[in-house]
């Protein structure tokens, strides 16, 4: 699947844009949010090139042809920026949006606009937001920056306040499954179906799932759970297991579990899951623990998920974790009351 790939879900924001851009009034700063999974970085290549294409089509979509296109399809546009964090760091540093700053500060290579695309926004520490925020609050003539984030929140509210907000929305099921089903050759319509609703509904991201080894791994790692609760398993023998694999992914694997063990032991065995496929396992499971550490436990996984952009060990983080999940259950079998 190309970078350059018109995906269904956008098309409403892309009108919308495009529409601004008709009328003179596309604003400086954009923040795109929504979920993860949605292509909200594709969108912003997509309306970079469009922005510095040199004869752009109907509908505002770049012609692909001109040189600013082969440029940008190149990967060399004088004109464009992405900014994100560099190998091996977790955070956008100041000393980045320094050097976009003095980016800017050129003129134009083309006459065109200026495109900078910085992703994940969160990611951005204090220094470099308040660096950006002076940017913003002056911005130098054709400039576009696009900032793109599935946690706003996390973003400062000094730079949600001087951008346009683009939301973007999961599609319908059935849009997202017309989309998806044609893209996993060899697998059938069902397990389209499984693998979106493990994405949450994101159709991109159940086609990374579909395409990574770590799905192989969920049952196993699911029988650790069982394991794990039932007080027969090592929880320091899974951390090391778990964080060979992915530790981030295993942790949104469990948060996931246990969510759906909750809707389970409140809403029933006809609740709506995003686990369907292990329905009867997640409900045979979660008569292992209590709906109070079930909900205590999900508390900590997100904070455990935060803490993985910080500066932190895997490792301790896991087992931590995994051993309090342990305790809980063991807390229940001596309290039976409860």
């Amino acid at each position: 699947m190309s970078e350059t790939d018109i995906l269904p879900w956008h098309e409403d924001n892309w009108r919308l844009l495009m529409d601004c851009l008709d009328a003179g009034r596309l604003a400086h700063a954009l923040m795109l949010t929504g979920p993860q999974g949605l292509g909200k970085g594709r969108f912003a290549r997509r309306l970079s090139q469009a922005l510095l294409c040199h004869k752009c089509g109907a509908g505002g979509e770049a012609c692909g042809q001109c040189q600013g296109c082969r440029l940008f399809q190149a990967g060399n546009h004088p004109d464009f920026l992405t900014l994100e964090p560099l190998d091996n760091k977790k955070v956008i540093g100041v000393d980045q949006v320094r050097e976009m700053t003095d980016f800017l500060s050129l003129k134009s290579q083309y006459g065109h606009y200026r495109c900078i695309r910085i992703m994940p926004a969160e990611r951005m520490n204090e220094n470099a937001a308040n660096s950006l925020l002076k940017t913003l609050e002056e911005p130098p003539a054709g400039t576009v920056l696009m900032l793109v984030t599935d946690r706003p929140a996390r973003v400062t509210a000094t730079l949600r306040s001087r951008c346009q907000k683009i939301t973007f929305g999961l599609p319908r099921r059935a849009s997202a499954l017309d989309w998806l089903a044609p893209r996993l050759p060899g697998r059938g319509r069902e397990e389209a179906e499984t693998l979106l609703a493990l994405a949450n509904g994101a159709p991109l991201a159940a086609l990374a799932l579909a395409g990574g080894e770590i799905l192989d791994h969920r049952r196993p790692m699911l029988e650790d759970v069982a394991l794990l609760f039932s007080r027969q398993g090592d929880p320091i023998a899974i951390a090391e297991k778990w964080l060979k694999l992915d530790a981030k992914a295993s942790l949104y694997w469990l948060y996931s579990w246990l969510v759906d063990m909750s809707r389970l032991k409140m809403a029933g065995p006809a609740s709506h899951l995003a686990n369907p496929d292990f329905r009867e396992d997640l409900l045979r499971i979660s008569e292992l623990i209590d709906t109070a550490d079930l909900l205590l436990n999900i508390s900590r996984i997100e904070k455990a998920i935060l803490q993985l952009e910080g500066q932190v060990n895997p490792q301790l983080l896991l087992e931590d974790l995994l051993i309090a999940c342990e305790v809980g259950s063991q807390n229940n079998e001596m309290n039976p009351a409860t």
